[in-house]
């Protein structure tokens, strides 16, 4: 028995359209290495998850200051030094302000 390199496997496989013209195995099965990959990434759920979160993360970062509304993260606020939760400061303040 003689065994094929991988290159000669899918060369010589061929497969037919609804037409009847012939295909490469590399065209009938909707692409070729990418298409594999991607495949094989979407069915392994933790890694998608993992994809999904570290996009949420670089999009955070980059509309970072979008989302900050103006203020000032350095900023400190003498007069509202350990003040209970309220409309200006919604969790309330620390020992800085």
């Amino acid at each position: 028995m003689t065994t094929k390199s991988t290159l000669q496997r899918w060369t010589s496989f061929r497969s037919k359209d609804r037409a009847g013209a012939t295909l490469s195995a590399h065209m009938a099965t909707g692409g070729g290495t990418w298409y594999r990959v991607r495949r094989r990434f979407m069915r392994h759920k933790p890694a998608v998850i993992g994809i999904v979160v570290l996009a949420i993360l670089i999009l955070g970062a980059i509309f970072a200051e979008v989302a900050s509304l103006g203020i000032d993260p350095l900023a400190a606020d003498f007069g509202a030094i350990n003040k209970p939760p309220a409309p200006g400061h919604i969790l309330g303040t620390d020992a800085i302000g």
